[in-house]
Parts: structure tokens; C-alpha cells; sequence
């Protein structure tokens, strides 16, 4: 009698488990393993635990470093890979939604924003208007195009609802052109690679961003007649390059619903870490980004693409090491430059709400004093 009771027992335990993963299907599931570690399993490969590095790992119990309050939230899952490129996907913020804002690519496309040339054009800045009553985000890296030679803003910004004019800095993108086409820049969807971007934020030379656009171009056979960085994405031999790898990491957003950012690594080296404090505004950048990951990913040689958890950590344990010099921003705001021998980059928080922290490896040059008002790490 007692067999017949558990085997009774078993068979309906079954059957509720087979309908809770036929209902969940992929959806990661958080489940205790020891105190920490967490673990994060799926559906279609429950035998796997995931092991994810905490906040803790990373920093100190209390400081104040500007991103504190956000490297103790975060949760970083083990990379999903394809070749050489690994992405990591970083959680557990949960900042109150800020997905109210406006994308650029939003904007552009309902006309709520005016960015045009100063004048006949300054290589270097332009002007900004935000004609509508939301919040605008703009990305650094995100590529603006028409008007004299596409640009990319140097920095995040965040412009408030009927803003008037704004003068903001940027980078040219395409070197070979200075001629109108049209009277105010458009968004085609696009992003700078990762080195790109590194160049703007480690150099801050306009130069360097060229020349890395060059070599970009150079290692994946794309020949843009002025030197484009957005027309690279165009070329058909890059395109079909790119479908496999997108294959595998598009759905990465709703795999993981409450992901925040992306540690990236490409040749086992972790070169970029995205990070937002909401999961809405990450959804809207996802497609542009995930786009420009893989383009630096084939602009590199195809090594192994393996990268571990402890690179992930050793990166971000790097970034909050670093020294923090709070910087002017143009829009809303406190624009935080992030800067030591082994890291660049930049975060911007509003109203102690983490919009944006971008994280590049250092690139060799002396390293300048912090202005007055800026924190700098104790050693």
C-alpha cells in the first residue's frame, strides 16, 4: 500500500512539473544554491546551474563612489557564446522604470528632436532640441546621420521636454564627406563598435576615432566610398557575417526579462560592459548594440571565444577601483567620468537614477589629476 501511495505521488509531482515548464517554457528560473551564489537554470536545461557574481563580489559593504549604489545590486550570469564573442548578462538593479523616456531612434523617427550643424558646420559640435514633452536619452556611440558627415556624441545625455537649443560635443564618423545631405541628422539604427567607442572615451581624440574606424572597416572588407562607420553595416559580406551571431544572441532580452546590461568579451577578453538601471531602456538600445558587439567581434581574428565569470568580475572590480571626476554635461543630470590605468568610461545619474555606465579597457596615456568636485579612490 505505501509503494502504491508514492508511486501515486510521483506521478502527479509529474505532471505539475511538466505543466510548470510547459507554461515558463525558457524563462530563467532563480533557485537557491548555498547562500552564494545564486544559480539561474531554464527549462530546456534544468541540470545546468549557472553560477552569477553578486555586488558583493565586487565591492565594498558601504562607499562613496558614485556607482556605488548600483555595482551592489548587480548580478552577472554566465556568458552565452557563439564563436568569439561572449556576453554576459547583467541584472538585479530594478531601478524604479525610467522606460517613459524616449530612445533617439524614437524620437527621430516622431520628429520630437532637431539636431542639425552650427552654422556651415563644426567637425566637433552640434546643436540639439528636444521640441516634445518627454525626456530624451541619447546614447554615446549611437551614429547620427546626414547633414555634412555623420557624428556620434562624445557623451550620454539626457535632454529635458522643450528644451531649446542645446550645444553638445561630438565625433565624426565619415571621414570623407563635408557636404550637405540633408538639414538635420536622422537615426538609421546604428552604433559604433566597441573600439570605436573605446577610442572616443579612452582618447578623446578625434583623430583616433577615425583612424579606428579605418582599421574596423579595413578588417572586415567593407570599403564605404567616404569612410561611413554606419554604411560598414550596409556592406552585404558584413551583413551575412553578422546573421549567425545574431541568431544567437537576439533573444537574450527575453530570456532574461529583468537583464539591465552586457558584459562583453570578444577573444576571451572582456572589452565593454553596458549598463543601465532600467531594463526598458536596455530592450530599446539592444538591437543597435548587439549589432555593434558583433562587428568588433569580426573585425578581430576568430579565436576562443570562451571568458569565464572571474574576467567579468576582475573587469568591474577594475571600473569601481577607478577614480570617479563628476564632468559637465549639456542636459540632466551628473555626468561621472570613470578613469584609472586600466579603465575607461562614463555614467550618467539622474536624480540618483543610473541611466548609463559604459566601461572600456584603458588605452596607454598619462592619466590627468581629477577636477575639484570629483572622487577619487583611496588607495
Amino acid at each position: 500500500m505505501r509503494n502504491e501511495r508514492f508511486l501515486a505521488l510521483s506521478i502527479i509531482l509529474g505532471f505539475l512539473l511538466l505543466g510548470f515548464i510547459l507554461k515558463f517554457g525558457n524563462t530563467p528560473i532563480v533557485v537557491a544554491s548555498g547562500t552564494n551564489p545564486t544559480a539561474v537554470v531554464t527549462a530546456d536545461n534544468p541540470g545546468a546551474p549557472v553560477a552569477v557574481v553578486e555586488g558583493s563580489d565586487i565591492m565594498a559593504a558601504s562607499d562613496d563612489n558614485p556607482m556605488s549604489p548600483f555595482f551592489k545590486k548587480i548580478k552577472i550570469s554566465k556568458p552565452v557564446t557563439f564563436k568569439n564573442l561572449a556576453i554576459f548578462p547583467v541584472s538585479g538593479l530594478r531601478e524604479k522604470s525610467t522606460g517613459s523616456l524616449a530612445s533617439f531612434d524614437e524620437a527621430a523617427a516622431k520628429k520630437m528632436i532637431l539636431i542639425t550643424e552650427i552654422g556651415n558646420g563644426s567637425v566637433n559640435e552640434l546643436l540639439v532640441e528636444n521640441t516634445s514633452s518627454k525626456y530624451i536619452f541619447i546614447m554615446a556611440g549611437e551614429i547620427l546621420t546626414g547633414c555634412k558627415q555623420d557624428r556620434m556624441l562624445k557623451d550620454d545625455i539626457l535632454i529635458p521636454p522643450n528644451s531649446g537649443k542645446i550645444k553638445v560635443a561630438a565625433y565624426c564618423t565619415e571621414h570623407g564627406r563635408w557636404t550637405s545631405k540633408s538639414e538635420t541628422f536622422a537615426s538609421q539604427k546604428t552604433a559604433s563598435n566597441i573600439g570605436v567607442r573605446q577610442a572616443a572615451r579612452a582618447t578623446n581624440e578625434q583623430g583616433k576615432v577615425w583612424a579606428k574606424i579605418e582599421k574596423t572597416q579595413e578588417n572586415v572588407s567593407a570599403s564605404p566610398a567616404t569612410g561611413a562607420m554606419n554604411e560598414t553595416y550596409q556592406d552585404k559580406k558584413v551583413q551575412n557575417s553578422m546573421a549567425d551571431y545574431r541568431k544567437k544572441f537576439k533573444d537574450l532580452p527575453s530570456l532574461y526579462p529583468d537583464m539591465n546590461g552586457v558584459i562583453v568579451a570578444v577573444n576571451g577578453e572582456v572589452l565593454c560592459a553596458d549598463i543601465f538601471g532600467d531594463s526598458v531602456v536596455m530592450q530599446k538600445l539592444y538591437e543597435k548594440l548587439l549589432d555593434s558587439y558583433i562587428l568588433e567581434a569580426l573585425s578581430r581574428k576568430d579565436d576562443d571565444g570562451k571568458a569565464g565569470l572571474n574576467l567579468a568580475k576582475a573587469f568591474l572590480k577594475n571600473a569601481y577601483s577607478a577614480d570617479y571626476n563628476r564632468i559637465k554635461t549639456p542636459g540632466e543630470g551628473n555626468l561621472w567620468e570613470i578613469k584609472s590605468s586600466k579603465i575607461a568610461g562614463a555614467s550618467l545619474i539622474y536624480e540618483k537614477d543610473l541611466l548609463h555606465c559604459e566601461l572600456f579597457p584603458a588605452i596607454e596615456q598619462p592619466i590627468e589629476k581629477p577636477e575639484d568636485g570629483g572622487f577619487q579612490r583611496q588607495y
